[in-house]
């Protein structure tokens, strides 16, 4: 594939923000594993069932919290899906935007939804002959992946464009790798105080929404 798509997602989402998106998703894991601990209504059988979700809602809320406050100098919006009955946040950068995911695997592709058909069909680009520049897209759509350990590390988090069928990478970026490829260090905070202070919103937002609040 053309180097254009790697260099089109280090100009959007440039490598010295990586660490800080790392963060933020550990960070999102951490919440949702405190609150599961901290809370007797999720602490048992039926509610750890549902850890893998709370950390979907996790991640997302603190790459929320990273973009609102500036941290990561990208624009988060809240989007339904198609039908809507759920809702997912989007991080937007120059020409491209990133649907935030959770999936089994590093090289795994999120499930198909039209949400994310319709979202692919932008990813179009026409090769011409003779080693003739490729004419892209205005409009990049691609996935922020992530994926966590049983344990409650953060194994991965990747940002990739897919091809309009949805069954290849144009390209894909691996940022855990790469920061320790790099010798670059993403914070992983236990019990700092702005983590503490995320845990208690985090907490108060989820409780909010459940009908749990006194």
């Amino acid at each position: 594939m053309p180097k254009e798509f790697l260099d089109a997602i280090r100009k959007s989402f440039p490598p010295d923000t990586w660490p800080k998106i790392v963060q933020a998703a550990n960070s999102g894991i951490i919440l949702a594993d405190a609150l599961i601990a901290d809370n007797p209504f999720l602490n048992w059988p039926v509610g750890r069932d549902q850890r893998g979700d709370l950390r979907r809602v996790g991640v997302m809320f603190s790459l929320r919290e990273a973009c609102n406050s500036g941290d990561l100098p990208f624009l988060c919006k809240v989007r339904r899906n198609t039908v809507r009955n759920c809702r997912h946040i989007e991080l937007h950068s120059n020409n491209m935007y990133l649907h935030v995911t959770q999936v089994g695997g590093q090289r795994q592709f999120p499930k198909d939804t039209p949400l994310r058909n319709k979202g692919r069909r932008s990813n179009q680009f026409l090769l011409f002959a003779d080693n003739a520049q490729p004419e892209f897209s205005s409009r990049w759509y691609g996935w922020l992946t992530f994926g966590a350990s049983n344990d409650g590390g953060l194994e991965f988090i990747c940002i990739g464009l897919p091809t309009e069928s949805g069954q290849q990478w144009l390209d894909r970026i691996n940022l855990t790798a790469e920061i320790t490829k790099q010798g670059s260090k993403a914070t992983m905070e236990k019990a700092s105080e702005p983590l503490l202070k995320l845990k208690h919103k985090f907490e108060k937002e989820v409780k909010s929404k459940s009908g749990l609040d006194s």
